[in-house]
């Protein structure tokens, strides 16, 4: 075969397989084809010679499934390499989906079949293949993965699949290990490449499935082969043991900080490396960036806008409507009752708009390594997660546990998870918020300094309270400033309880998809990271809230006043 750049494609039969073959010949390379029976070589022969440049293309027999048929294919690679055969890249396609495969009917042998053919066999084989010549090792080895076998991106609706994500979770860890082994074995094979790539919902005679639920994003062969051969040219070594999907584009849009800061809170298991370091934000959204593009760094801000717009308009007009209740009057203004004024406010605010807040923290959770989703996604996986109900036995059978078992423990109850730390955070969030406004203002209307921080005559504009008291406003620096430090002084005060509502809300998406109270959630993070662990990703919360702060303040206060209100 000469110097010519040579791959090796494992499983190329039919489907996805076959569609890299045909793909790699039509851009000039040479293919080693490996597929399963002598039948199945037979007919690949049969189909090649239709294809661009049949004569640059070699039919091999390799069963995954056996370790004879392994080795002997294993050793007709060698005898191919020393005979002047280089092995650029190795792809390993081999998969199996025997559908329904339930954890609670498969059998034994049903079990061994998927475990056999998604994962033994095709890492079994690229131990050979990557052993062969230490010397001339492959560039790169890639394995055709799913996310399905996402630890972090669980979706209990898709039933009929628990061998084959078992089998692809499995797969999934062993590419990380044998990425960092390789890494660690010195040598040209510390530069081999290995990734695990999510073809898409690749409409093949595997996936030709009837299952109960509706499919999003089905796509051709050509069009799942054409984005993960990019993406195989795009990385190199230092992408060794990641997962992607085949597009490599993100599908939906959290503004940069806030997603950081929310990967960061929910201990992601991909950016928990960055967290607890001085150049950690920086670091994080560059591997956002290189590994769901610019985009990456907004996903989620679609649920977002869709909150932020009621949230800020609830929390503003109830405040206004609540203080003036609760302060009557100037002489009943307090800090207590200033404080309860902008609690109630925020309680008000985040009780119509939580589960808006819950999807917005899902999608910016989700990672590209571990899948992709849509909002109308997240809302299905949200609504659809099961907690298994408490073992209650005669002497445990309660009045509370009764209850527990006649309060729904899914469905739409899925959107407030989260709702009690939220509440308990919004008292100190909201509250401290309006009351470090309010009690900053003061101090800036100080007659000794009002003349450098208020615009002249501006009392006469009707901003005033009930009893009749001019206020003057505060100048765009001054208002700006008492925003800002409202922004800071409420993060801080609330912020470990943000830091709980988060990891709570995400606790249904990532592992077994069961979900935590309040006390379970402060002890994991506590036994996880200790203290720090309640404050991480609070610069972060610093740099976005600081002008969040002073931006909404200053629109709310300003319009107050040209409205005169």
């Amino acid at each position: 075969m000469g110097e010519t750049e040579t791959w090796v494609v494992v499983g190329a039969s039919r489907g996805i397989g076959l569609e890299f073959v045909k793909q790699l010949l039509e851009g000039g390379k040479r293919v080693i084809a490996a597929v399963r029976s002598p039948a199945g070589a037979e007919q690949l022969s049969k189909l090649i010679v239709h294809q661009s440049k049949p004569e640059h293309c070699v039919v091999e027999q390799c069963d995954v499934t056996s370790e004879e048929s392994i080795d002997n294919f294993a050793r007709r690679l060698q005898l191919a390499m020393q005979n002047g055969t280089k092995i650029a890249n190795v792809i390993l396609n081999a998969g199996v989906l025997k559908y329904p495969n339930r954890a609670t009917e498969l059998t034994y042998a049903d079990f061994a079949l998927h475990l056999h053919t998604n994962t033994i066999g095709p890492i079994i084989c690229a131990q050979k293949l990557v052993n062969l010549d230490p010397e001339f090792p492959p560039s790169k080895v890639i394995f055709i993965s799913s996310d399905s076998g996402s630890t972090t991106l669980f979706r209990s609706h898709e039933d009929g699949f628990g061998a084959y994500a078992a089998s692809k979770s499995a797969l999934n860890q062993m590419v990380r290990h044998m990425a960092a082994e390789l890494k660690r074995s010195g040598g040209k094979r510390e530069n081999i490449c290995v990734l695990a790539l999510h073809p898409g919902e690749v409409q093949t005679d595997m996936a030709n499935i009837d299952v109960d639920w509706e499919v999003q994003g089905v796509i051709q062969a050509d069009e799942s082969v054409t984005g993960m051969l990019r993406i195989i040219g795009e990385k190199g070594p230092a992408d060794s043991g990641s997962f992607w999907c085949w597009d490599g584009r993100a599908k939906t849009v959290v503004a940069p900080l806030d997603r950081v800061k929310i990967l960061f809170q929910t201990s992601n298991p991909h950016f928990a490396k960055y967290t607890g370091s001085w150049f950690g934000l920086a670091m994080a959204m560059k591997d956002i960036r290189r590994h769901e593009g610019l985009i990456g760094l907004f996903k989620g801000h679609s649920a977002t806008l869709l909150r932020i717009f009621p949230y800020a308009a609830i929390k503003f007009l109830a405040y206004e409507q609540i203080r003036a209740e609760i302060i009557p009057s100037r002489d009943k203004e307090t800090p207590f009752r200033r404080l309860i004024s902008g609690s109630l406010a925020g309680l008000t605010s985040v009780f119509f708009t939580y589960p808006l807040e819950l999807i917005r923290v899902r999608l910016a959770f989700e990672t590209k390594q571990f899948g992709r989703s849509s909002l109308l996604d997240i809302c299905r996986q949200i609504y659809h997660e099961r907690v298994p109900a408490p073992i209650v036995t005669a002497k445990t059978d309660t009045v509370s546990s009764t209850v527990n078992r006649a309060v729904p423990s899914s469905g739409i109850a899925n959107f407030y998870r989260g709702f009690l730390p939220t509440v308990f955070g919004m008292f100190p969030y909201a509250g401290v918020s309006f009351l470090t406004h309010d009690t900053v203002g003061d101090w800036l209307r100080h007659p000794s300094i009002a003349e450098h921080t208020t615009i002249p005559n501006s009392e006469d504009r009707r901003s005033r309270l009930k009893s009749g008291s001019r206020r003057p406003q505060l100048t765009a620096a001054a208002e700006l400033f008492s925003g800002a430090v409202a922004g800071m002084v409420s993060q801080t005060s609330s912020y470990p309880l943000e830091v709980l509502r988060r990891r709570m809300q995400v606790s249904g998406a990532v592992g077994d998809g069961q979900r935590f109270g309040i006390l379970d959630t402060a002890r994991r993070i506590w036994l996880e990271s200790g203290f720090r662990g309640f404050w991480v990703g609070l610069t972060i919360g610093y740099i976005k809230v600081v002008p969040l702060g002073a931006t909404s303040f200053f629109v709310y206060e300003r319009l107050k006043w040209r409205l005169g209100i």
